[in-house]
């Protein structure tokens, strides 16, 4: 897949990542990061993915910062209750 010039999010700053919003970065996404710790606990991390012109987002997961995406990558490490259920399928007319 190709992801330059893609708006990439990235969800959960743990190793995997932060590989990956550094990853995506240098194929040319426009990337931003979430994670629901404080910047306090991120200080080791956000300073590598600000100086690769990532966006990065503490302390919660904004709603905002999920619309729009053409890409949302997941942490293994973020827990599966993060996200609602998922949305209805569309419903397929009866069979003739």
């Amino acid at each position: 897949m190709e992801v330059k010039g893609k708006r990439v999010l990235v969800v959960g700053l743990g190793k995997s990542g932060v590989a990956s919003a550094l990853f995506l970065a240098s194929r040319g996404a426009r990337v931003t990061v979430s994670d629901a710790k404080s910047e306090e606990l991120l200080r080791n991390e956000i300073p590598a993915l600000l100086d690769r012109g990532i966006t990065v987002e503490t302390g919660k997961h904004g709603e905002r910062t999920f619309r729009d995406q053409d890409l949302i990558v997941v942490s293994p490490g973020v827990p599966d209750t993060l996200w609602p259920s998922p949305a209805p399928t569309a419903r397929r007319p009866p069979p003739r």
